[in-house]
């Protein structure tokens, strides 16, 4: 799935500067690549992570 940092902001009712943070964290963990305008997030990674 692929966002913009302003639309999972406003998905996520967020302000940007928050998802900015989220994003560095799960990248951290595999979860997200973040490219020039828009965020890649890895859809079974984030199953993995959230059955944990």
């Amino acid at each position: 799935m692929r966002f913009s940092q302003d639309e999972l902001a406003n998905l996520l009712g967020l302000i940007r500067e928050r998802v900015n943070a989220l994003v560095q964290e799960f990248k951290g963990e595999g979860l997200v690549q973040s490219h020039y305008g828009y965020v890649t997030v890895d859809r079974d990674q984030l199953q993995r992570y959230l059955q944990l």
